[in-house]
This record gives structure tokens, sequence and C-alpha cells, in this order.
């Protein structure tokens, strides 16, 4: 399911993400609320879970 507005877009997450998703979830204040940051692969991983869900 795809929802686009003037301004946004919105998509499922994919593994085409993990590139872009792993900076975000490297970054310490990103990641303020939750036990660490995610390495690269362990973002990949994650999005492989969302995706098969």
């Amino acid at each position: 399911m795809r929802v686009e507005t003037e301004r946004l877009i919105l998509r499922p997450l994919s593994l085409d993400d993990s590139d872009q998703m792993a900076k975000i979830n490297a970054d310490p204040r990103v990641m303020e609320h939750f036990p660490a940051p995610m390495t690269h692969s362990k973002t990949t991983a994650f999005l492989a879970r969302v995706e098969t869900h």
C-alpha cells in the first residue's frame, strides 16, 4: 500500500532502504530511547524481519 499527498509519500519499508535506515539507526541522538544505536547489519536484519510480516 502506498499513500501520497503533496508533501509526503508513505510506503512500506524494504531492504532497499537499508543504507538510509542504517545511517539513522547509527545516530546516538536518534536512538536515545532505544537500548543502543544499531549497526548496518542489525538494521538490515530488522528490515528483513519487517518485510516478512
